[in-house]
């Protein structure tokens, strides 16, 4: 609809008053108060396509109706209004999808099918897709599950109920592995990390003190790795935590974990396994600090 609407009005800081005024009365107001103007020869010459339209088929299409332009001005003018009206509904309906990691798929079904397509559209444009009608039908059919390669190397991906939108350009970050010391700091994939000791402070995230007698090192995650679940004693293969967790597979390579060969103590995000978290108010605590200044402990 936006093409339809043609040019607004107001655009940011941007204002068109003579819009909806056809060249005709513009240049009887300036005859009428002897205004000069100047006219933009490129307009003359049909070997553009917006001139062969105003010069070869407007004038054949007022033979049909003489008022014509006026009639487009006050479609156009009802148009925008309806599209202002759309583009509201619209992000009331993205608001109310948003997911962790995306957007809830059920809550996409779920949309009136007549906005449907004009969030999907929204949701393209918001991800660096400059989108097509084939690419909303593409994602309307895969909100079950599947994926589709979009234009601009963005692929949607419809994985455990959440739409995704990924840049397959995107390199991985690969961490080197980092010994573990008291107090230590370092940084990776925009943010800061300290290991820094806990003295008689009440923590829920703290780690045991005796952890720091053997080599452990931060990694990201391998084959066979498994973490003990805190208080529940329970087992399980990271490749099962996450996905019962529900981690896009894009950022299950990027989080950063605290290892004793394949046994995981720590995951950022998680906290400390039920084999190296402390109980006492002592050991040491892993702090993880965004680069724009907001802290994680955890």
């Amino acid at each position: 609809m936006n093409g339809i609407c043609g040019i607004k009005p107001k655009r940011g800081n941007i204002i068109r008053p003579l819009i909806y005024l056809s060249r005709e009365e513009i240049e009887l107001y300036c005859s009428e108060n002897s205004l000069e103007y100047v006219t933009d020869s490129t307009n003359l010459s049909d070997d553009y396509t917006r001139n062969k339209i105003r010069h070869q088929i407007i004038p054949l299409m007022r033979e049909f109706n003489p008022n014509l332009i006026s009639t487009i001005s006050d479609e156009t003018k009802l148009l925008s209004d309806i599209n202002s009206f759309v583009e509201l509904k619209v992000d009331e309906a993205i608001e109310s999808c948003k997911a962790e990691n995306g957007y809830s798929c059920n809550a996409l079904k779920a949309l009136p099918d007549e906005i449907k397509p004009s969030v999907i559209y929204a949701l393209c444009r918001e991800n660096g897709v400059k989108p097509e009608y084939k690419h909303i039908s593409l994602i309307l059919s895969i909100l079950n599950s599947g994926a589709v390669d979009l234009n601009g190397n963005i692929r949607a991906v419809s994985k455990q109920g959440t739409l995704r939108f990924i840049n397959t350009e995107d390199k991985e970050n690969y961490f080197s592995d980092i010994e573990l010391k008291l107090p230590m700091r370092f940084t990776w994939n925009n943010k800061n990390y300290s290991v820094e000791e806990l003295n008689n402070e009440k923590s829920e995230v703290a780690l045991k003190r005796t952890l720091l007698e053997k080599k452990l090192i931060f990694r990201t995650r391998r084959a066979g790795d498994t973490f003990t679940l805190p208080k529940r004693k329970v087992t399980k293969s990271l490749k099962k935590l996450f996905n019962e967790l529900k981690i896009p597979e894009e950022k299950r390579n990027k989080i950063l974990l605290l290892a004793d060969g394949s046994d995981i103590l720590w995951i950022e995000g998680i906290g400390a396994s039920e084999n190296a978290r402390s109980y006492k108010n002592d050991g040491f605590i892993i702090n993880i600090k965004n680069r724009n200044g907001v802290n994680n402990n955890a």
